[in-house]
């Protein structure tokens, strides 16, 4: 997984739409990971989990990115608003992902049902408003 954080490096997010897309990637690769860890299965996991790290830091560079591309836009822009908005959300789901990362990382803590739910709510993303992303896209 390393190999991909090489590459969101490499990645430049020159706009938000680079991000949004940059954003829905590592989203899909968490979720990915997430999946595959195995409850009864330790030994396993401790590579899917140490990408995770990886993930997350891929997520933390998309947020980085898109505060760089708020700074830049003028309080008179008619969008900035809506860029604020947008970054609040992601501020908000990352959060969440953090959350979940620590919840799967802890040892002995998590039953399959609380696997599920983790994977479950990764996926939905509920912060996000999909009609804000749409406006800016």
């Amino acid at each position: 997984m390393s190999s991909s954080k090489n590459t969101a490096k490499s990645i430049p997010l020159k706009n938000m739409t680079q991000c949004l897309e940059a954003w829905t990637t590592w989203n899909g690769k968490g979720a990915t990971i997430l999946s595959s860890v195995e409850i009864e299965q330790s030994t396993g996991n401790v590579t899917a989990l140490s990408d995770m790290a990886d993930i997350l830091a891929g997520m933390r560079q998309v947020l980085e990115a898109m505060h760089e591309r708020f700074d830049q836009v003028p309080e008179d822009d008619p969008q900035f608003g809506l860029y604020r908005q947008c970054i609040h959300m992601f501020e908000q789901e990352f959060m969440v992902k953090e959350s979940i990362q620590s919840i799967v990382r802890e040892e002995g803590f998590m039953s399959k049902q609380q696997l599920t739910g983790s994977i479950s709510l990764w996926k939905a993303e509920a912060y996000l408003d999909e009609d804000v992303i749409k406006q800016l896209h």
